[in-house]
């Protein structure tokens, strides 16, 4: 009898019987799940999680170095398997502490052509001016023309 590639041949009656690896050998996917599969078998990271190639160990992902500016304005603190933003004052944090959201309250202005112009009468979010359907197309006391409706601000 021979063993070849995590299937058992039984001498020359082609039976194959599959090893399951996982059983076999523990601790094969340190930090993950081992998976048997047909002749193989897989390791399954948790979210936040990447699996070594080298040492077949599932490690943490440094969200604050990979996915830069994730928090904004704030100032991102990785932690196991997620990520955590800290966010200045007048920001909310948000999405379960992985975002801040501004809620800074200035001037609205519902034209813009280059300059501001009908200025509202109360302040508001930036979020509220540029992303309420139809009420401002600048804000702040600068004239910050309100971004694009397609992008992330």
């Amino acid at each position: 009898m021979g063993q070849l590639l995590g299937i058992l041949e039984r001498d020359l009656d082609i039976q194959e019987h599959d090893i399951d690896e996982c059983q076999e050998l523990p601790g094969l996917c340190q930090g993950g799940d081992c998976v048997n599969t047909f002749g193989s078998f897989q390791c399954e990271c948790p979210p936040g999680y990447h699996l070594s190639e080298h040492t077949r160990i599932c490690e943490d992902i440094d969200e604050c170095y990979t996915l830069s500016g994730i928090c904004g304005p704030g100032t991102c603190y990785n932690t196991l398997g997620n990520y955590t933003c800290v966010c200045p004052a007048e920001y909310l944090q948000v999405n379960g502490g992985n975002n801040c959201m501004d809620m800074r309250k200035s001037v609205c202005f519902r034209h813009y052509n280059g300059t501001c112009q009908n200025e509202l009468a109360f302040n508001v979010t930036q979020k509220m001016c540029c992303c309420s359907y139809n009420i401002g197309q600048a804000w702040n006391r600068h004239c910050e023309a309100c971004p694009t409706p397609t992008s992330r601000e």
